[in-house]
């Protein structure tokens, strides 16, 4: 009777690339041999916890004028017109 499990063993093995294989004997589950350094290195984005900085408020940004293109009713033209009129000392005919 032949041995499935020994022979996918055996396939998982030969498919098994260089580096799988080194991680396998080097490091932890999860881990990842680095040649470089000489070291196993954690999946990334779970390094080492950096110290949290403390926050620095934020100083308030000042907004710029607004500036709109509003042009006056009739009725408020006309009434600034005679408010001028009666200012500079004329009446009205």
């Amino acid at each position: 009777m032949r041995d499935f499990a020994a022979e996918m063993r055996a396939e998982g093995k030969m498919r098994r690339s260089r580096q799988e294989r080194i991680d396998k004997i080097m490091c932890r589950p999860g881990y990842s041999w680095n040649e470089t350094i000489q070291k196993c290195l954690p999946p990334v984005g779970y390094g080492e916890k950096r110290p949290n900085k403390p926050n620095k408020p934020q100083p308030p940004t000042e907004l710029p004028p607004i500036e709109a293109d509003i042009q006056p009713t009739a009725g408020e033209a006309i009434a600034m017109e005679a408010y001028q009129r009666q200012s500079q000392g004329l009446q009205p005919k």
